[in-house]
């Protein structure tokens, strides 16, 4: 799959701007069903393992910037900020 995370973003994804909301920017929208466990892609950032860090980064660049490219992991603390990274998924 190396080098084809576009074309795999682009066959079950579009990005769009919600008619309900558009002070939340642009948001992602699957074209069709996605099978459960299917990979899209890699989401790269830092891994914050506490909450410590993640205030940390939120105090650094500002809440919205961190929280709206925050993803949660199984983890109920863990969560991985790809505001400051630029991969296909973020």
């Amino acid at each position: 799959m190396k080098g084809e995370h576009g074309e795999v973003i682009d066959f079950w994804t579009e990005v769009s701007t919600p008619l309900y909301g558009t002070e939340r920017g642009q948001s992602v929208f699957a074209k069709r069903d996605i099978p459960k466990f299917t990979v899209l892609g890699a989401y790269a950032g830092v891994l914050h393992e506490d909450e410590a860090s993640l205030r940390d980064a939120i105090r650094r660049q500002g809440s919205q910037r961190v929280l709206a490219y925050l993803f949660e992991t199984g983890s109920s603390r863990r969560a991985v900020d790809a505001s400051r990274f630029s991969n296909s998924l973020a």
